[in-house]
């Protein structure tokens, strides 16, 4: 029950008279990265116009509310209070993309589904927007995809480097992204960490093909010299 009632608020904070810039990050090693950066109006979460030094402690336990209650975490120390609203952002991060779909708190309120579906090295990406009616409510709000891989197709409105983005407005119908997964983007060159991690894995997998090969070499040579030995004999 209680969970049910918290969800109706966050239901408030991400639909009504609120911004939310809403981020997913695919990874190479298939984990999933979630933000949200979220503006809400003072008058929708405690229904005073003004933010004062007084209120300001019901909003932070509303705010401490999200984390305890959806696991998500909100940095308390980076909420900006401006005089009539506040600015707080929403983190979390997924094993994969059906951890991602299965334990996103925020994903069910914007999509009524979301799959991901492969055929040989093409990924498609495709959401059904949800039931409820967001496009009046998430005002100047987007979502946006960042992934390391080159698309192939996309409904995105915009294109910012390996950045996908669509307005939640009223021609929004859902998000279709389809890319390479064997090919990387040549924009936005990978992080030092990405790039790490490649490395990383290119060479374990050198130093296998050298272990292999050597072994393969030296059980010819031991072979070979067998040979000679007994036909020295």
């Amino acid at each position: 029950m209680k969970k049910k009632i918290f969800i109706l608020i966050v239901m408030v904070f991400l639909l009504t008279g609120c911004t939310n810039n809403y981020n997913v990050r695919l990874m190479f090693d298939g984990s999933i990265k979630e933000e949200s950066n979220i503006r809400a109006e003072s008058e929708t979460l405690i229904g005073d116009k003004k933010i004062t030094d007084s209120n300001k402690e019901e909003i932070v336990e509303i705010l401490k509310s999200v984390k305890d209650v959806l696991g998500i975490d909100v940095n308390l120390e980076k909420v900006k209070y401006n005089e009539d609203s506040i600015e707080y952002n929403l983190k979390d991060n997924y094993s994969s993309f059906e951890d991602y779909k299965t334990n996103s708190q925020i994903v069910g309120l914007i999509f009524k589904d979301i799959e991901r579906n492969r055929k040989g090295n093409s990924v498609e990406i495709k959401s059904i927007k949800s039931d409820y009616d967001i496009n009046d409510e998430y005002k100047n709000s987007v979502i946006s995809i960042d992934l390391p891989y080159k698309v192939i197709d996309s409904n995105a409105d915009q294109v910012d480097g390996r950045t996908y983005i669509w307005n939640l407005d009223d021609d929004f119908d859902g998000i279709y992204l389809k890319y390479n997964r064997l090919l990387f983007s040549t924009y936005n060159p990978i992080t030092l960490l990405e790039y790490t991690t490649i490395n990383t894995l290119l060479t374990v997998i050198a130093i296998l093909i050298l272990v292999v090969a050597a072994i393969i070499f030296i059980k010819k040579a031991i072979f070979n010299i067998k040979g000679l030995i007994n036909e020295s004999r």
